[in-house]
């Protein structure tokens, strides 16, 4: 095979590269809040991962990250001066931060529930913080003493905003009212009552003789401040409102379908609405002069929007879940080739190639540019292809796991690729709604085939490679002439189809649909062969195994093998279900001739099977170790994400540092759990042995590096220098320095005996993402966010190169 016309990229082995890194998110959960500076350079943004993060606005680079908090960072607000930032979390807390230094200035405690919602009075005197506890709280903001307790809400309270004289203070809640407080006296002034469910957010004007309220009855509604009166309820519709916001000329919204909308300022008029988010829309910020909004959401992002046309300028994050994308467990997809290899793109969007007798890692390899996300390979295993979040698709060579081409990319996420019968064809779907088409012989898109009004999630050629078929989210399996791009047949269902596939003999077409219901349809005539309706509410993956037998993965983790005549309507089918997972199983292949089977799912497990006798090769798991496993799942596989492994020099042992904090050490061998070990408060991003084996180190979220005997598990020095997240670890050669590299931007190294601080090594301009010693030790590597690889002296700390940009 000829390849010639393309762009080289390196794929780099990454076995440092702590699982579950991805680079550019904002966030590791969802964004929750957020806020401007009085000044407008700094933007402060809340999320579900427990922290508060700092961006300046000029080019949306981090400042810092604000960590306290133990739960849910669910408001953030600046003080008028900018010096200070208030926030409000699930931990029942309110904070008070100052902004230049990040210092923690104050706790305030007093809720017994969730806080909220958090504000400061426009004279910036007072602090107001909404519960779960059905109270709203006053505090003075210098001495963090209780001004006020305000009751009367009947259930929880979601938001409190000041008005823009201070008078005032409005709270709503879920007892479907607005309720108006004085603030010189700490009185109930009125309640407003018209919403029919939870009002989740409230807003006034710049003015402060308007009111804007928000509420998952799906409408917005306008009220006159100083009497309470109704003005207007605003609906179309609408999903849940989640957040709004009054400003001098315009109200905007944002909705739990991850639309915005602006309307003008009595809300007589739409100006726009946009699906700028693929989840829920949190808050939405306004600058001073309006002409810039802000857009934060579940789906990670954070948007920077036109308000003149409501489109996005910048964005900040992504990649690492949301629901426009399946949720990112251990594994995302898999695919396994001729000679029984399992190939399987993991959480840190590198791909893995295993071996199908042990489930060991042989290889692991990364684009430098994109976490990965699909991954396919042709029928002869002699070429692999790549889809990355970011819209890249990649050749390699999937034996010996090295580079081939950048292919080409999609405006978005690719969700699938596959390879026609005779290599020369590769097929990839997009989150554009894009099906492309690519010759391996010139790297050129030969066709662009159009026509689904969803993204399509599956893809498969036909047996003789004429015709390939296309699943989509709109309800429909597409099926084109390869050759021409034509379609051939449209088949529908009326709930979105998630998976396809063609019968070995090409007769049949069968789909995984999301309301639980698998269908087959005749290619020939377009008629229904059969329908099997099952007890899941969604299938979620699809593999035609042979004639007669077909696997369906299911939102609920189970795995249905069905087996029978799908030709003629009503033949007899006889299912069997095997509950492979404890979460949606979200990718399936099988291999016709050496009859694996191998599933992934949102439990971070990959199970391989023999289709022959169902028995199981192996399990590679954050949770129970195979699905035969009896009694209850213990504690510490309970939501737990292995985010780095580590073998020790002998083959012993297998460590994991998880997103729990701890460290699971198990046998090697056997599989089982040797110990567990209490090792850090926070994500524990990578885990290393020493060369001779003796020691454990890790490094964390909680800005530490540890070290752990080895013999007994104990722990041996605690290290501490960095400000900011540890992503990587290294020891030298010779066992006797430990490098640790952080996102502030620095490198450290230790002395591992005596456990001391040797050198800190700044240079790099952004998160510090991997760290090697060359063989001879005498030099370190180092690989950053800011685009750019640094070769360092060991001996003199001294920067010797710079490769990059």
């Amino acid at each position: 095979m000829i390849l010639f016309a393309f762009l080289l990229v390196p794929l780099v082995g990454l076995s440092a590269l702590p699982e579950g890194s991805i680079s550019s998110t904002a966030h590791d959960d969802y964004i929750l809040c957020a806020a401007l500076s009085a000044d407008e350079t700094i933007l402060a943004t809340g999320s579900a991962d427990g922290t508060i993060r700092l961006w300046d606005m000029e080019d949306g680079s981090p400042i810092r990250r604000l960590r306290g908090h133990t739960d849910y960072v669910r408001s953030v607000v600046f003080s008028p001066n900018g010096e200070q930032l208030v926030s409000g979390s699930d931990d029942g807390t309110v904070r008070v931060w100052n902004v230049e230094s990040g210092v923690l200035m104050q706790v305030l405690t007093g809720h017994s529930d969730y806080v909220r919602s958090v504000d400061v009075s426009p004279d910036g005197s007072l602090i107001a913080s909404a519960g779960d506890d059905a109270t709203v709280r006053i505090w003075k903001l210098q001495s963090g003493a209780v001004e006020y307790v305000l009751r009367g809400h009947q259930d929880y309270v979601r938001s409190v905003a000041f008005s823009p004289d201070g008078r005032h203070l409005a709270s709503a809640g879920d007892d479907t009212t607005i309720r108006l407080w004085d603030m010189e006296s700490g009185r109930f002034i009125r309640s407003l009552r018209g919403h029919t469910d939870y009002v989740l957010s409230v807003a006034f004007n710049r003015e402060g003789d308007r009111l804007v309220s928000g509420s998952s009855d799906g409408t917005l509604r306008i009220w006159e401040s100083e009497n309470g009166r109704l003005i207007k309820t605003i609906e179309g519709n609408y999903q849940t409102v989640r957040t709004v916001v009054f400003n001098q000329n315009h109200l905007a919204a944002g909705f739990d379908d991850g639309m915005v909308r602006l309307w003008n300022e009595n809300g007589e008029r739409l100006l726009w609405e946009e699906q700028l988010h693929k989840d829920y829309v949190n808050q939405v910020v306004f600058s001073s002069n309006e002409e810039v909004m802000i857009s934060v959401s579940d789906d990670y992002t954070i948007a920077f929007i036109s308000r003149e046309t409501g489109k996005e300028t910048a964005r900040i994050g992504g990649s690492a879940g949301g629901r426009g994308l399946p949720a990112v467990p251990l594994f995302t997809d898999t695919h396994i080739l001729n000679d029984g290899g399992v190939l399987a793109v993991s959480t840190a969007g590198n791909l893995w190639r295993m071996n199908a007798d042990t489930g060991t890692k042989i290889y692991q390899i990364s684009v430098e540019d994109t976490p990965l996300y699909a991954v396919t390979a042709t029928t002869g295993s002699d070429l692999g292809a790549l889809g990355g979040r970011q819209g890249g698709i990649y050749l390699f060579d999937p034996v010996a796991g090295s580079a081939v081409a950048a292919l080409g990319r999609h405006d978005g996420a690719v969700m699938a690729l596959d390879f026609n019968p005779d290599g020369s064809l590769l097929a990839s779907a997009g989150e554009d709604q894009d099906v492309m088409l690519w010759s391996i012989e010139s790297g050129e898109m030969v066709q662009k085939l159009r026509g689904p009004t969803a993204p399509v999630e599956g893809l498969d050629f036909s047996p003789e490679g004429k015709y390939l078929a296309g699943a989509s989210g709109d309800g429909t399996v597409r099926v084109w002439y390869a050759k021409t791009g034509r379609i051939f047949r449209v088949y529908r269902a009326p709930a979105g189809i998630t998976d396809c596939s063609f019968s070995p003999n090409g007769e049949l077409v069968a789909a995984s649909c999301a309301d639980g219901r698998l269908r087959i349809w005749k290619m020939s005539s377009g008629e229904l062969a059969a329908q099997f309706e099952t007890e899941e509410e969604t299938l979620s993956s699809l593999v035609y195994m042979e004639e007669g037998r077909i696997a369906a993965g299911s939102a609920g983790g189970s795995i249905i093998r069905l087996a029978g005549n799908f030709q003629e309507p009503g033949g007899r089918i006889s299912p069997v279900t095997w509950q492979a997972h404890t979460d949606a199983v979200n990718s399936l292949d099988y291999n016709p001739s050496s009859r694996l089977i191998a599933s992934t799912g949102n439990d971070g497990s990959l199970h391989l099977w023999n289709a022959r006798d169902n028995s199981l090769s192996f399990s590679f798991s954050t949770g129970p170790r195979s699905p035969a496993d009896e009694g209850d799942v213990p504690e510490y596989a309970s939501g737990l994400y292995m985010l780095s492994v580590a073998i020790s020099p002998d083959s012993s042992t297998l460590a994991a540092g998880t997103s729990t904090g701890k460290i699971n050490i198990w046998d090697f061998s056997t599989g089982d759990l040797i110990t567990t070990i209490a090792a850090h408060s926070d994500y524990i991003r990578d885990v290393k042995y020493s060369p001779d084996g003796r020691l454990l180190a890790s490094g964390s979220d909680d800005g530490s590096v540890r070290l752990w005997n080895t013999g007994d598990w104990s722990l041996q020095s605690v290290l501490e220098g960095h400000e900011d997240y540890v992503r990587a670890v290294a020891f030298s050669p010779d066992g006797s320095i430990l490098a640790s590299a952080a996102d502030d931007g620095s490198v450290i190294l230790w002395d591992v005996e005596e456990g001391y601080l040797m050198q800190s090594l700044y240079g790099h301009e952004d998160f510090v993402r991997d760290v090697r010693f060359t063989q001879d030790g005498r030099n370190i590597v180092t690989a950053s966010d800011d685009g750019k690889v640094f070769l360092w002296s060991v001996a003199t700390g001294r920067r010797l190169r710079e490769f990059g940009n």
